[in-house]
C-alpha cells in the first residue's frame, strides 16, 4: 500500500513476451512509513494478455535481507 511505502517504486530489470503472455523481473524499493526502514525486494511477474490488455498478473517477490539490500543485483 502507498500508505505503508509512500515513496515505493519498482525498477523494471527485464521484460519479454509473446503469444498472449508477458514476463518481467522487477526490484521494489521503498521506505516503511512507520519505522523509516528501507525495504528492497526482487520479484517476477507473469502476465496473461488478451486483446492487448493485461487480464491477469501472477507475481512473487522476495524481500532482500539487510546485507542484500545494499548490494548491487547482477
Amino acid at each position: 500500500s502507498f500508505r505503508t511505502f509512500p515513496d515505493g517504486r519498482c525498477e523494471l530489470r527485464t521484460g519479454t513476451g509473446s503469444a498472449g503472455h508477458g514476463l518481467a523481473e522487477s526490484v521494489f524499493h521503498g521506505t516503511r512509513a512507520k519505522e523509516g526502514s528501507l525495504v528492497r525486494a526482487v520479484g517476477a511477474e507473469v502476465m496473461e494478455i488478451v486483446d492487448g490488455k493485461i487480464v491477469e498478473i501472477r507475481d512473487s517477490h522476495r524481500v532482500l535481507g539487510a546485507s542484500e539490500s545494499t548490494a548491487p543485483l547482477s
